[in-house]
């Protein structure tokens, strides 16, 4: 009775660590693709859920998954709001990539003027350009 219980547990352990090992990571790279990252800027930012990352699977497929600010460490994550170039580690499963990352400057599609405020600084007798309104 003893043997068989020892047995069992054993064969119990043994399936167990066997079913673990098999749910392992299937994962075997991840990638970002440019074109994504391209679409993720705008106004001089990145918006992060645009972002997506590639999973590329032991058995040939592939897989798309969002990126979270929990797979950005917290030092790149402040990179995103600013203009420039910057490498950018992305994590998920303990796999990591790494990639250059170009924020361009805003650039002014156009300037407006209120009106208004010229026709207030035309009334004065000096004028001033520090009356006027830009929107």
């Amino acid at each position: 009775m003893k043997r068989s219980t020892i047995f069992f547990t054993l064969v119990l352990l043994l399936a167990f660590m066997f079913s673990l090992s098999a749910c392992s990571s299937k994962i075997e790279s991840i990638s970002v693709n440019d074109e994504i990252i391209n679409a993720a800027v705008e106004d001089g930012k990145v918006e992060i859920g645009e972002l997506k990352l590639t999973l590329n699977l032991k058995n040939g497929t592939k897989e798309q998954i969002d990126v979270t600010p929990a797979m950005i460490s917290s030092g790149d994550i402040s990179k995103l709001t600013s203009p420039g170039s910057y490498d950018l580690t992305f994590s998920y499963e303990g796999l990591e990539v790494t990639i250059t990352f170009v924020i361009p400057n805003p650039t002014v599609v156009g300037i407006a003027v209120d009106n208004n405020s010229v026709t207030e600084a035309q009334k004065k007798e000096i004028f001033d350009l520090r009356d006027i309104i830009v929107k």
